[in-house]
């Protein structure tokens, strides 16, 4: 990889086949997946680690910062170490031992995974006005990422510390009581099952209307596993409930330590749409239910009884309506209107409590009302076509919940629920194409995307008899942070030749708000917007190009890309106020960790299809 022992090693299958039962009935069945592994770079650094003359240009990065931070360099990653040669530990992962990446050095985060999917449709015609289309799937996943557990050794010598495999291994191989520290895998294995089933029927030449059922099931384990014991014989372990002996509490690779826990989800739904379409006028209406059941097991946790922990929440119930209509102004303009109001269930996460089963006695859902109205245009004999929209999407009683320690030990659950955001902007796109061989592409999207209030959170003390206490977020007129709220691009492709596509592209982004946990604006007089990343543009070059003969039967095409074609050094990410690598906590550039872009790359490949 680009980045300082990054790698990738992954492959992909495909699987499609289908038959025509009759004139009437089609069934298609295909899988696909695509198992992997990657070795990491997860950790953001203070700008001066990867570039400290661009830190010293920034005016609000504050120069006494750069003496506390040495510099790695633009690929400089955290995650990985040398390792000695001569070390020929296993690692475990997916059910068996392997051999590690690469003799000379190990990655502390390392993430693998395989999600195959696979879809038996069926489309069915009952008549002329009456289909049946129907979905029976199941989609697997088996994966997970590593990182270090235990007492680790540690080297301070580069610019963040990293892992001292060399130094662990030599501790943990002359010990006598197991590994101090290790590597570990976190797991997150699941499978659903479900069917999807619709309708759709033709009233007359104006009227179509359609129904649809919904129906899932998913299994969902977590747990830690030891990966690589790191010159151990076996990692002491006494956090299952269920090891009752010394043997027991002695890991190997592949035991399960940290958590294991295994949590279901049931979904039904269901919906019905109506369209209407005359002469100029189209307009639907739909509206949809859904109902959601989630259950725990802590396989590590006894309880009163002595059996395993369990949690089982009642049947949650959402719903949603949506609405629209377009109008033809005339053979160069049509309008168009949506409307909707979505309440979403609250995600497993904000309802059970997966570190003690704590279930929330009421969980509110998530409310989102939208709207968005635009305007369609063409013109000069279809050389000019353009699109704008307003967009309007507030996302209120937004719910978020934390395990916290209380004082006396106990374990508590704050909900916040109320936490209100605005979503509102401006997107246009067109596209001029003056003569056959050149297209000129602009697209922009305006944004202000807003916190619109302060909220409290409700801090449910289970551990002491059901104290109710509250947690006071000020996060009012708080821009949302993570992506850029003001992007433009600007396209121009030429067409010398048949089959011959050349296109550049100027991307420019701004007004990006670096990345921020709410949870910590705890503070009435810490009102600061998080630090808003500079501006940046860069220029991508594509090119493609379909061979004007077929080979065999087969259609040939060769492309190219170079991205950031002027090499330019931009932040593409940011996290405000780091807890790690901030310097003084006053929410400007020395405080946030960050990825820088990548520089110029470039790709290249050939495309068959047949």
């Amino acid at each position: 990889g680009l980045i300082d022992k990054t790698w990738t090693d992954s492959w992909a299958y495909y699987l499609s086949t289908g038959w025509n039962v009759n004139s009437n009935n089609k069934l298609e069945l295909y899988v696909v997946g695509a198992p992997q592994r990657h070795g990491q770079n997860l950790y953001k650094q203070n700008i001066a680690v990867y570039d400290p003359e661009y830190a010293a240009d920034l005016e609000d990065y504050d120069p006494l910062a750069l003496e506390e931070f040495d510099e790695g360099g633009r690929y400089y990653s955290q995650n990985w170490g040398d390792v000695a040669y001569d070390y020929h530990g296993k690692q475990w992962w997916n059910g068996e031992e392997h051999d590690r990446h690469d003799e000379n050095f190990i990655n502390e985060r390392e993430n693998f995974y395989h999600k195959p999917q696979i879809n038996l449709n069926w489309y069915t015609k009952l008549n002329e006005a009456f289909n049946i289309y129907s979905i029976l799937y199941y989609s697997g996943g088996k994966g997970g990422g590593t990182g270090t557990y235990g007492s680790i050794e540690w080297d301070y010598s580069t610019p963040t510390r990293t892992a001292d495999w060399n130094a662990t291994i030599a501790e943990n191989d002359t010990s006598s009581t197991g590994s101090s520290g290790i590597l570990r895998n976190s797991r997150n294995n699941q499978w659903t099952i479900g069917a999807i089933s619709k309708a759709y029927y033709t009233i007359n030449e104006n009227l179509t209307t359609s129904v649809g059922l919904d129906w899932r099931t998913a299994e969902i384990e977590h747990f830690r596993e030891v990966r690589d014991l790191l010159g151990g014989e076996y990692y002491y372990y006494d956090g299952n409930d269920f090891d009752t002996t010394e043997e027991d509490y002695q890991k190997v690779l592949g035991d399960k330590i940290a958590y294991n826990n295994t949590n279901t989800v049931d979904w039904m739904g269901g919906y019905w749409q109506g369209e209407f379409s005359k002469n100029a006028i189209t307009a639907y209406m739909m509206g949809g239910l859904s109902s959601i059941k989630y259950t725990f097991v802590d396989h590590f946790a006894a309880n009163d009884d002595g059996d395993e922990v369990t949690a089982e929440t009642d049947w949650i119930g959402g719903f949603q309506v949506k609405g629209g209509s377009s109008f033809i102004v005339n053979e160069n303009i049509d309008v168009f209107g949506n409307a909707g109001y979505v309440s979403k269930v609250p995600i497993f996460d904000d309802v059970i409590d997966d570190g003690n089963g704590t279930v929330a006695a009421d969980p509110e859902n998530e409310k989102f009302t939208a709207f968005e109205a635009g305007l369609n245009f063409k013109g000069l004999d279809g050389q000019l076509a353009a699109k704008t929209n307003f967009y309007f999407t507030g996302w209120t009683n937004r719910t978020l919940s934390r395990g916290v320690t209380n004082e006396d030990g106990s374990e508590g659950l704050i909900f916040i629920s109320g936490m209100d955001s605005r979503h509102m902007g401006v997107e246009v796109e067109t596209n001029y194409r003056p003569i056959e061989m050149v297209q000129f592409d602009l697209a922009a999207s305006v944004a202000n995307w807003v916190y619109t209030n302060d909220v409290s959170a409700t801090y449910d003390d289970y551990g002491s008899s059901g104290n109710i206490d509250t947690l006071n977020i000020y996060v009012k007129d708080l821009k949302v942070g993570n992506a850029p709220q003001t992007q433009l691009s600007f396209g121009t492709s030429f067409f010398p030749l048949e089959g011959l596509k050349a296109q550049f592209v100027v991307q420019h982004y701004r007004d990006q708000y670096a990345d921020f946990n709410p949870f910590d604006r705890t503070d009435a007089e810490d009102t600061t917007q998080s630090w808003k990343i500079p501006d940046y543009t860069k220029l991508n070059f594509h090119l493609n190009y379909k061979l004007p003969v077929k080979v065999d039967g087969l259609d040939i095409a060769v492309f190219a890309h170079l991205f950031n074609v002027l090499d330019s050094v931009f932040i593409q990410d940011a996290t405000d106020n780091s807890r790690y690598n901030g310097f003084d906590d006053d929410h400007d550039a020395d405080d946030a960790e960050v990825f820088f872009g990548a520089p110029r790359t470039f790709n290249a490949g050939i495309t068959i299809a047949f």
